[in-house]
Formats: C-alpha cells, structure tokens, sequence
C-alpha cells in the first residue's frame, strides 16, 4: 500500500507538471498533447508482454525495476530542454507506471485470498486515490516556493523521480512468494493463445467493456470539465473544487467498499454504480448551479470509486490463476488505448455537438455497461482453485 502511494503521488504530480513543462518550451496545445500521448504509448503497446513476465517469473523483480524505470523517466524529464526529449521522458515514465501498477495488481491476487479481493483491491484503490489528491498538491506547494521561478518544474520532476526510487526500494523488502504448481508450464504457452484464452472467459469482455468505459469517464472529466466550466461561465476556482470532490469522494467510497458489498452484494452495487454514474453523467450539461454541479460530481466520484476496483476483481476472478497477470494486462491495454483515442473522439464530438454532448455520450457508455454487467452471470464461477463467488 505504501508502494502503491508513492508510485502514485509521483505519477499524479508528473501529469500536471508535464503540461507546464511543455507550454514552457513552446508547446502548442496539440503539442502539449503528443508529449501527453507519449505517456501512454509503450503501456498499451507492452502491457500483455509484461503480464505474461509476470505468469512466468512473478511479480516482484518486474515490480522493482519498472519503479526504478519510473524514476528514471522523471529524471529525463526533469532535464529536458525541448519536447522530443521531455516526450521521451514521459513515454519511459508511463513505461514504468504499467509494469508497476500491473505488479502490484498482481501481488494481491497471488499473496491473499480470493474472498478478501473485493477489500484488498479496495484499500489498495484508496491508497491509490490518496495519491492522485498528494501529487498535484505537492507540485502545486514546490510551484509557489519563492525564487524557484522555472525551476519549480524541474524539481518536481525530481521529487517525483524520488518517490520512484524510494518505492523500489520498499519492493525489494517483500518477500518472494512461490509460484503455484503449474504456473510456469502454463505461462510458456503461445502469447496470442493465452490472450484469447483470457477474452474468451465467461463475463470477460463484459468486465473489459466496463473497465474501458470507467477510465475513459475520468479521463473526460478532467479533459472537458474545465471546459464545459468556461462556457458556462464556471470559475477556475469552482472546476478544481469540482474534480477535488470527485477525487475524495472516490476515496472515502473504497474506504467503505466492503461494507458496502457485505450488505448488498457485488452485482447488485456494481450494476447500480454504473446506472448511477450515467445519470450523473447525463445531468451535467443540464445545470451550472454551483451547489448542484457539487452534489453531482460527489456522487459520481462515491460511484465511480467503486466500480474501478470491483474490475480489477472481476477481472482476476475471471481468470486461472496462472494466467492473472495476463488477464490485468489485457485490462490495462484497454483502458491505456482507450486513453488514447477517446479524447480524440470526445474532441470531435464537442466541436460538432457542444460540449455538453461529450458527457451524454459518456453516460450512454456507462449505462450500456450496467445493462451488461447485468446479463454477464456475475455468479458464475471461476476456475476450480477459487471457486468461491465474487460477492459474499
């Protein structure tokens, strides 16, 4: 968990930094965009290869070093003096990001019970949350230093690079963990094999659909809303409340995840999640009434929480547990290639419809997911090692 914060206050601080880098240099907002991109070109083109590494030789050397590859993309960029070496630098940082999130998804399914994922998973999102809220405040603190000037960028680089490094070091004091019988025989077959093998599982596209639509969703919240805000007439001040709401209110709602799940079941919550998310989704556009905008966007981020988590389960239980890196790779490949076409789709969208069509269409995605988590036989069974049912 605390590798976990680390990892993720550097990352949440990079992104905005990055972009202050970028405008620095010179950029253009479409080259400010490109160097954006680059961070999430190597993850969705390595992530399955990375989780096959880990069906072969487990979780925690690939998790050490793609920590340390993090920290080096922070240093690259902390020096950069124009925008192919700044992309360069981000393009190695998200390298690292996808080896270490994927690891540390891993570790929790091959080191706890099935049973426990639904509140494993959960406070490892709440720690990842927690992060997401250090990050741009710990840049936003080295910005306002007095006498940094430009400076303040490379030294949050810097502090992000450290965070980095100072991770990796705490996965080299976890122990190593034996693989299970079988693992490795299973893990040496065919690499689109193993693939297919994963998306064919029962409930498996379902869960990537819903994945792939929960992180284009918060992605589109932070790209749109600062925009929807100006043509509405919202203050700067009033949209950065609103995504710091959505951000805590994800937190505190995986805090309470398994109390929740205990109570009223995992597909009982994770289809009303997703039904209320969409109509949240769908209400923005129709008010600019600051109270409302906050009760909104609080809903959407207690919904929204929960539901990324419980993919990351639903996902795992899919899955034989020599192939569970695979099937999280193949997750996050969906969810870093939706990273990086929707927003240019949302883009178009906005420019032919208003922008207020981009959060319609985001809702229509959320609700579609509801209605197919609904026929997807959430409590159908794994495989025969962990045959115990997603929800308890």
């Amino acid at each position: 968990m605390l590798v976990a914060l680390l990892s993720t206050t550097a990352i949440a601080g990079a992104r905005p930094t990055t972009t202050y880098r970028a405008l620095d240099l010179g950029a253009s907002t479409f080259e400010v965009g490109l160097v954006h991109a680059a961070f999430s070109v190597l993850p969705a083109l390595t992530a399955v290869l990375l989780g096959r590494w880990i069906d072969r030789r487990g979780e925690r050397g690939l998790y050490s070093f793609s920590l340390i590859v993090m920290g080096l993309g922070g240093v690259l960029s902390a020096w950069s003096e124009n925008l192919p070496v700044l992309g360069l630098g981000q393009a190695i940082f998200g390298l690292g990001t996808i080896g270490s999130v994927i690891s540390g998804q891993a570790m929790i399914t091959t080191r706890t019970r099935p049973e426990d994922w639904n509140w494993r998973f959960g406070t490892y999102a709440a720690f990842l949350s927690l992060g997401q809220l250090v990050g741009p405040s710990l840049a936003a603190a080295i910005q306002v230093i007095p006498g940094l000037g430009a400076e303040w960028e490379r030294i949050a680089f810097l502090v992000g690079a450290l965070c980095g490094f100072g991770a990796a070091i705490l996965t080299m004091l976890i122990p190593g963990w034996p693989r299970p019988a079988g693992a490795a025989v299973s893990a040496q077959a065919g690499f689109f094999s193993a693939v297919g093998r994963v998306i064919s599982r029962p409930g498996m596209l379902a869960a990537m659909f819903v994945s792939i639509s929960v992180a284009s969703t918060i992605d589109v919240l932070a790209a749109y809303l600062p925009v929807y805000g100006t043509v509405s007439g919202l203050s700067v001040q009033l949209v950065g409340l609103l995504l710091s709401v959505r951000a805590a209110t994800t937190m505190v709602s995986r805090v309470g995840m398994e109390w929740l799940l205990a109570r009223l079941g995992w597909g009982r919550v994770l289809v009303g999640c997703l039904l209320l998310s969409a109509t949240m989704l769908a209400l923005i556009p129709t008010t600019s009434v600051p109270p409302l905008l906050i009760l909104i966007m609080a809903t959407l981020g207690l919904t929204i929480g929960l539901v990324q988590p419980m993919t990351i389960t639903w996902v795992a239980n899919r899955a034989p547990r020599p192939e569970r890196g695979t099937a999280l790779a193949v997750r996050m490949t969906g969810n870093r290639t939706s990273l990086l076409l929707v927003p240019a789709v949302m883009g178009a969208v906005a420019g032919s419809a208003g922008v207020g069509a981009v959060f319609v269409l985001m809702a229509i995605a959320l609700g579609t997911g509801g209605l197919v988590t609904r026929s997807a036989r959430l409590d159908q069974t794994r495989d025969a090692e962990t045959a115990a049912p997603l929800g308890r």
